[in-house]
């Protein structure tokens, strides 16, 4: 079984909180998956990604630079690590880079400056620097 995670899952992401709490949800599911379903040879892991070079994605970043910015793993290699890590982990980090970035801001941030980092950066790569109106009053 693989799940789908997302760096959104490890830190609480402002701009994206539903989606945020839903990861995080998932990444606890997996672990927890993970040591119950050992005992019957079911292979469980939960793939911690950050933005992956996907048609989809690509349609919600119509600004090019905007969108290279944020460097979008290849599928291919992301793909290949979450077939890797099953059976040997509950989560796989596909690329050192993604997996660098949580060792970074939990060892040298506060836990409330990696909220504040991570909802910065929400508003820079997800809304091109102009939080959206949280309560549609424009």
């Amino acid at each position: 079984m693989v799940m789908l995670g997302s760096l959104s899952g490890y830190f609480s992401t402002p701009y994206m909180a539903l989606y945020s709490a839903t990861k995080g949800f998932e990444i606890k599911l997996c672990e927890s998956l993970w040591a119950e379903f050992r005992q019957l040879n079911v292979d469980v892991t939960c793939a911690i990604i950050g933005s992956v070079d996907t048609p989809g994605l690509k349609g919600l970043y119509p600004d090019e630079a905007a969108y290279a910015a944020m460097k979008p793993q290849d599928p291919a290699v992301v793909a290949a690590a979450v077939i890797d890590g099953l059976g040997q982990t509950p989560i796989v980090f596909p690329t050192k880079a993604d997996k660098r970035s949580v060792s970074m801001l939990r060892k040298f941030m506060s836990y409330e400056k990696q909220i504040e980092t991570i909802g910065e950066q929400t508003v820079k790569a997800t809304f091109q620097g102009n939080p959206p109106s949280q309560f549609g009053d424009e």
